[in-house]
């Protein structure tokens, strides 16, 4: 087979929408969710790596400008075009847009996701968070619980519903969510710091105190949780 008939690299990452966006983004989560975890932080010159892709993170963001945004952009959609049914694109534009904060211009993304894979739980949880975000929470229950059984153990989800469950004031159902969450991930601080404020609004505040030290306990630096604690401390005495 003749050479020149596959695409080079430029023209697969034209048709991926690889864009430097999608580099950067790569790279930071690489860095934050495995290099700087165990067992890869017992690795030669471990701290030499991080200082090394942090340069590389900082100099992409540093060159970010309105004319690029536009360029990655523009790399999407051209993209799309080519294979509008291609799900992943739609999905990878909406995270972008979302990054962007086009939030409706991004939910009109996941919604095309969801023509395409209806049993997509995080496009269901996306979604359902953007319009939590706007105060639909009814929608953004809908959402979620949508995305919930599809995958029952989603943490997201299950955060998701907590969050808005806990903002229309329906203690019991946020208590049942919150829970659910630190229990597939303890060790999520945001997760037991919310917890601990709703059972301290249900009067529970040995359970409330508990779950805040927790979230201390992972966040060690989190003024919020701090603030909070010595606000009940305050009003226990």
């Amino acid at each position: 087979m003749n050479e020149s008939s596959f695409p080079t690299k430029a023209e697969c990452a034209l048709d991926l929408a690889y864009t430097d966006w999608d580099r950067c983004s790569i790279t930071e989560k690489i860095l934050n969710d495995y290099i700087k975890q165990a067992p890869f932080t017992n690795q030669l010159y471990h701290n030499q790596r991080i200082k090394r892709m942090e340069q590389e993170i900082s100099a992409f963001k540093a060159a970010i400008s309105p004319e690029v945004i536009d360029e990655v952009e523009a790399q999407y959609r051209q993209a799309i075009e080519q294979t509008p049914s291609d799900w992943w694109l739609h999905w990878k534009y909406g995270q972008l847009l979302e990054d962007l904060g086009k939030s409706n211009a991004a939910a009109g993304q996941y919604r095309l996701v969801l023509d395409s894979m209806p049993y997509h739980y995080e496009a269901f949880a996306v979604l359902g968070l953007l319009c939590g975000k706007v105060g639909d929470l009814d929608v953004a229950i809908s959402y979620n619980l949508e995305s919930v059984r599809i995958y029952p153990t989603f943490a997201e989800s299950h955060f998701n519903l907590g969050f808005a469950y806990h903002l229309k004031k329906n203690y019991d159902k946020a208590v049942e969510h919150y829970s659910i969450v630190v229990r597939l991930v303890p060790d999520r601080a945001e997760a037991h710091n919310n917890l601990g404020l709703v059972l301290f609004q249900q009067g529970k505040v040995d359970e409330a105190l508990k779950e805040l030290n927790t979230a201390l306990q992972i966040d060690t630096n989190s003024a919020k949780v701090r603030k909070i604690l010595n606000a009940i401390q305050e009003k226990r005495n």
